[in-house]
């Protein structure tokens, strides 16, 4: 039942490793990984775009861990505070990373403590996902708002976004542009 109402939208936020594809409901992770920061450069902090939805993040949690018998763990920057949005969270396995980029990679992650093995699955959820989840079953329908980052060394004003999934980044960026000859990345 919660895999029905879960494909109203958020069901994509949900990636079945190895491979990376959405994950299939007719199959039981071993184990589910949520990634609690982000290595990458000019990466989004989920901290600071899940401020004030604390509620709607544990509930995402609660309603994955029902979809496995293993465990849920929830993956920190170990060189940074826990944000209240992560650390109220029970019932997970909290694990800390350090160390440079990839160490925010839940893929990284994921060798580290529960590598994949021949026949295995799992499911991993990046934070933002998570909210999404626990605001579907909190609110009963599906929120597509979402805050983004717009950075880089051609962007004259970094800084965070209010947009929808699936927009275009044309009006991000548009007239916030050192040049025109940029190339957009988005992830």
């Amino acid at each position: 039942a919660q895999a029905q109402m879960l494909k109203g939208g958020v069901w994509p936020n949900i990636i079945q490793r190895p491979y990376g594809v959405i994950a299939n409901e007719k199959y039981t992770p071993k184990a589910i990984f949520i990634s609690a920061f982000d290595s990458h450069p000019l990466a989004a902090d989920f901290a600071f775009m899940l401020k004030g939805q604390e509620e709607a993040f544990k509930i995402g949690v609660e309603v994955l861990k029902k979809f496995t018998q293993g465990k849920v763990h929830l993956n920190h920057n170990a060189n940074a505070e826990v944000s209240a949005v992560f650390s109220g969270v029970e019932g997970v396995e909290h694990n800390k990373f350090n160390g440079p980029h990839p160490a925010g990679n839940v893929g990284v992650q994921i060798h580290h403590i529960d590598p994949i093995g021949k026949g295995d699955l799992i499911w991993t959820v990046n934070p933002f996902g998570v909210a999404q989840i626990g605001k579907l079953f909190l609110e009963g329908k599906y929120d597509a708002s979402k805050l983004v980052a717009v950075a880089g060394s051609e962007v004259t004003a970094p800084q965070y976004h209010n947009t929808y999934t699936g927009s275009g980044v044309a009006k991000l960026v548009n007239g916030n542009l050192n040049s025109d000859h940029v190339r957009y990345i988005s992830g």
